[in-house]
């Protein structure tokens, strides 16, 4: 949502044309999307907190973006731009407008940069949100139960006759 609000921003920044433009291409319902995306992705960054906090608490390595956030980056600006080419074709048909309008103004080139300048934003903030929730989680981890060393004594402490005996007859030494 955000993404789509700074396209349009950019392509029209005076506020009447921009209005009459969201006006005439199906934005009707821009308010409630706002909401819904908000929820969403505060939902969404909560999610991945949680899921990598117990993760830390299990001992195991943050899962997102393990390879960095280049790669989460990319397939963040790939979805989001898909969504917002889609959106924008579904707004026109909402309202009957030619859906070639799209291609009018820089609207799709500039969205399509826009869309992934925020995926990059997003990506680093759900990767150093997943890291500081998995490490938080690995701090409250539980030590491990160490077990008694006795079960890793060596042989001789177990039978030292026997190893006294063992040495004792090998040993060469005048009679005393």
């Amino acid at each position: 949502m955000l993404g789509h609000a700074l396209t349009y921003l950019l392509v029209v920044p005076s506020a009447g044309p921009r209005d009459a433009l969201l006006a005439s291409t199906g934005h009707s319902y821009w308010w409630a999307a706002v909401f819904a995306g908000a929820i969403l992705g505060i939902g969404s960054a909560a999610l991945v907190a949680v899921r990598q906090f117990v993760g830390g608490v299990r001992g195991e390595a943050t899962t997102i973006g393990p390879e960095g956030i280049g790669p989460l980056a990319v397939r963040l600006a790939i979805l989001q731009s898909a969504i917002f080419v889609l959106q924008e074709i579904l707004e026109r048909l909402d309202v009957h407008a030619p859906v070639a309008t799209m291609l009018t103004g820089r609207l799709l080139l500039v969205g399509v940069v826009v869309q992934s300048l925020v995926a990059l934003a997003l990506a680093f903030v759900l990767f150093f949100v997943a890291r500081a929730a998995a490490a938080v989680g690995r701090a409250l981890r539980r030590p491990a139960v160490l077990r008694p060393a006795a079960t890793l004594r060596p042989a001789f402490v177990a039978a030292p006759r026997r190893i006294a005996f063992a040495v004792a007859g090998g040993i060469r030494a005048p009679p005393r």
